[in-house]
């Protein structure tokens, strides 16, 4: 896919892109999601993970960028 038929392809989803507040009587039970968790379940704590001390800085430089920036 080249470069201007991308562009295009992520122009076409956001014309479609609506928030569920733009939809007025849409059930809740088809926007909203659910995790399928059983009852009595116990989180599960993971060991933090560490990073290579030069990638930090590029890791904190993207995860601070907004999510939706091309909207």
């Amino acid at each position: 896919m080249t470069s201007e038929e991308e562009r295009q392809y992520v122009d076409l989803l956001h014309e479609f892109a609506w928030t569920y507040k733009e939809m007025p009587g849409l059930d809740p039970r088809v926007a909203v999601h659910h995790l399928a968790i059983k009852n009595g379940a116990r989180p599960v704590k993971q060991a933090q993970r560490t990073f290579r001390p030069k990638l930090v800085p590029s890791i904190e430089v993207e995860g601070s960028k907004p999510w939706l920036s091309q909207r």
